[in-house]
């Protein structure tokens, strides 16, 4: 019988319902279930060991569990049910209870690369992407708790972009400088960031890769008619932006925070730090997918 701790959050886009309805069927399936709180009970799940976390909920909810998994060798399996679901939307996982337990059964085993940030504040791990600039700003002092749908999410970026300028950020990708002036520096490890925004279309989180994207004062017009015509169009064609592949990003801040996944650090309060050091940390988490006709990367099962 597989061991399987059900991480949930019932305050997710789906909400408490769903993620009784997956326990359940779980349960009826003959799995084993220990369900904790994101926030509490993980740790101690982990330790009496488990063969799979599922990770019910929305993004804060997804991403938290990956952090605490990396190098840990036991798989992760994500059932979204948030509002924005990047994570899940860039490995292409879908909100269905029939095809969750039927990776339990006949998982594809895939190696996710994560991202680790590095400054004064310590280290923190990125599943999506880490960046300075507009949206980390737009975080910082424009954040409305009251609508978190993407489509209004994108209507206050756009906003806030119109009067928003420019402003120099000293960096080096690979050894390279690239400092310059930027409206925004987005080191993406996967292809979706905030309210479902393209800025890469090749960013993958199998690929070993780090995808910087540099938007300059040039693409701000650009930048607006996407943001645009996401309101109305999830799928609008995404603009192309400058954009470096690398390992190893090295940030100056001087004071600036970082936005990492959907959080900022140095966190409200705590000492700003000088710089930051981004490195990609290959395969760190295993993840189970359904199986596809054309896996790439693929594990071999023992």
């Amino acid at each position: 019988m597989k061991r399987v701790t059900l991480v949930q959050n019932p305050a997710a886009g789906q909400g408490a319902a769903a993620q009784k309805q997956f326990q359940r069927a779980l349960e009826q399936a003959g799995y084993e279930v220990t369900a904790v709180d994101p926030d509490h009970g993980l740790g101690k799940s982990l330790a009496r060991r488990t063969d799979v976390v599922i990770a019910a909920g929305g993004d804060g909810t997804v991403l938290g569990v990956a952090r605490r998994l990396v190098r840990s060798k036991i798989p992760l399996m994500i059932l979204p049910l948030g509002t924005a679901n990047n994570l899940a939307n860039s490995v292409g996982v879908a909100p269905e209870v029939e095809g969750l337990l039927a990776t339990l059964e006949d998982p594809l085993e895939r190696d996710l690369d994560i991202g680790l940030a590095t400054g004064s504040w310590g280290e923190r791990y990125f599943c999506e992407s880490a960046g300075v600039g507009l949206f980390c700003d737009l975080l910082k002092d424009v954040v409305d708790e009251s609508d978190k749908s993407p489509a209004h999410a994108v209507r206050v970026l756009g906003d806030f972009l119109t009067k928003y300028k420019p402003r120099r950020f000293e960096l080096s990708i690979d050894g390279d400088d690239a400092s310059g002036e930027y409206l925004m520096v987005e080191v993406m490890n996967a292809k979706l960031l905030g309210p479902n925004l393209v800025l890469s279309q090749h960013a993958s989180p199998w690929d070993e890769q780090l995808d910087v994207v540099l938007v300059r004062q040039k693409d701000k017009q650009r930048l607006a008619t996407y943001l645009m015509q996401l309101e109305s169009d999830p799928h609008a064609p995404p603009p192309k932006f400058e954009t470096r592949r690398c390992s190893h990003v090295s940030l100056r801040l001087e004071g600036e925070a970082l936005r990492i996944d959907d959080s900022l650090r140095p966190r409200k309060g705590a000492m700003s730090s000088h710089f930051a050091d981004l490195r990609l940390l290959p395969g760190a988490v295993r993840l189970w997918l359904p199986q596809t006709k054309k896996p790439l990367r693929a594990l071999k099962r023992h």
